[in-house]
Parts: C-alpha cells; sequence; structure tokens
C-alpha cells in the first residue's frame, strides 16, 4: 500500500468539492462549484524510509463527466477524442485517461483536449507551483495506537488543502488539517482501529486547485504532492 496509495489518490482528489482556487492565465474564467465537468491532475510522490528521501515519481491522470462530479462515477463518466500532457497521449482505462509514461516534467502543465461527448475542445496551461512539503524530517518514526498522537506537519508551501492519513497496511485513518496549521492530532480512538506492524505509513496529501470554467464548463486542474513515510505502529 505504498506506492498504490498514490495511484489512488487522484481519485482520492476528486472526491473534493467547494475548494478556492488562484486565477491564471486561461480560456475562461476561474470560479468554484460543487462538481466539475473534467478533473486534470498532476500528482508526485516521494517516500521517506530509514531518514532517506526517495527520487520523485510522476502521475497524470484525467476524469470527464456528463453532470458536474465530485467523485468518479461510471455511471456519469465520459470519453472523449484525445488528451494529452505537455505532448504525452494519455490512454483510457476505467473510466479514467491515465500517463502510462511516469515521465512527464511539469509545471507548466500544458493540456490538450479533443473533445466530445458534451467536453469542448480546448487547451490549458497551469502554470501554478506544485505544493511541496519539506518538513517531513519532524514526523514520528513510531505511532502508538494506545495514546493520542499529535504529528506536526510544517515546511509544506503551495497547497489549499491538506490531508494526512496514517496506515497499517490494509486500513488507515485519516485527518484533514487546515493550511495555516503546523500540526494535525490523532485520537486514540481512532488509531486503536490501526494493527500493529513495522511497516504502517504516515502519508501527507497535499493538493492544489486551480478552477477554470471552459466552453461554460468547470473544470478543476489539479496539482497533488504526497510524501509517504514508513513508521512502526505499536
Amino acid at each position: 500500500m505504498k506506492k498504490a496509495i498514490f495511484l489512488s489518490a487522484i481519485i482520492f482528489l476528486l472526491t473534493i468539492s467547494c475548494k478556492k482556487s488562484n486565477k491564471t492565465s486561461s480560456p475562461g474564467n476561474t470560479t468554484s462549484t460543487t462538481g466539475y465537468y473534467a478533473i486534470l491532475s498532476t500528482g508526485r510522490l516521494q517516500s521517506v524510509s530509514s531518514g532517506t528521501l526517495s527520487a520523485p515519481f510522476n502521475n497524470c491522470g484525467a476524469y470527464f463527466s456528463n453532470v458536474p462530479a465530485t467523485s468518479t462515477n461510471s455511471a456519469t463518466a465520459v470519453k472523449v477524442n484525445s488528451v494529452s500532457l505537455n505532448g504525452t497521449i494519455f490512454q483510457y482505462s476505467s473510466n479514467n485517461y491515465n500517463d502510462t509514461t511516469f515521465s512527464i516534467s511539469f509545471p507548466p502543465s500544458t493540456w490538450i483536449v479533443n473533445g466530445a461527448s458534451g467536453i469542448p475542445t480546448f487547451t490549458y496551461t497551469n502554470n501554478d507551483p506544485m505544493p511541496a512539503f519539506t518538513g517531513y524530517g519532524s514526523l514520528p518514526d513510531t505511532i502508538y495506537r494506545n495514546q493520542n498522537t499529535t504529528l506536526h506537519i510544517t515546511g509544506i508551501t503551495g497547497a489549499d488543502l491538506i490531508t494526512v492519513f496514517v496506515e497499517d497496511g490494509t486500513k488507515g485513518v485519516t485527518q484533514g488539517m487546515p493550511v495555516t496549521a503546523s500540526s494535525v492530532t490523532f485520537p486514540t480512538s481512532s488509531l486503536s482501529t490501526l494493527s500493529a506492524t513495522n511497516y504502517g505509513t504516515i502519508l501527507v496529501l497535499l493538493d492544489k486547485s486551480n478552477v477554470q470554467t471552459i466552453g461554460g464548463k468547470s473544470m478543476n486542474f489539479i496539482g497533488a504532492y504526497q510524501l509517504n513515510k514508513t513508521v512502526v505502529i505499536k
């Protein structure tokens, strides 16, 4: 449940709604909404194990819907003619378009969509910097299930949503964290549901939304950064 968490984190981001965003150059206007006809995501993952930070792993995806969506839904998902990011064409699978090369460099992120099924054809460049997290050294090496645990999370930039997970490999607990905060507390009542393991994970997921109206349809261009740290859960 290490790198695979990140692959599903893009889907997790699709469940986020009503987020504020910054305006950048675009073919439409910035807006906020309770759902999107398109969610186009650039993601970056790094892991910490024994104090060593891994090289970044990039993953990108896109989802299109015939109604404003807050989650992926096979009943509302639609296909377009093609999707590419910075010249790399995505492959369609399980209601989503995905980069299968894992080698796209960004930002900037230039999306080209050849529309269909009510999705307009457009080109949009998202110049937002990726969210970043430099304070991973403050994360603990051990999580104790029988006591409240406060995680000190500092050194975050460029995020408008922070979500923190503690997972035992099969199940996990989650806390949202305000962007103005510097810590998040997991109570014993939630941690006690986890199993003891030497291969648990603290996962910090940062999200930066850029919502645009293109062809009359709200679309969210998301930049996501994820940091995984291997921990002992006792």
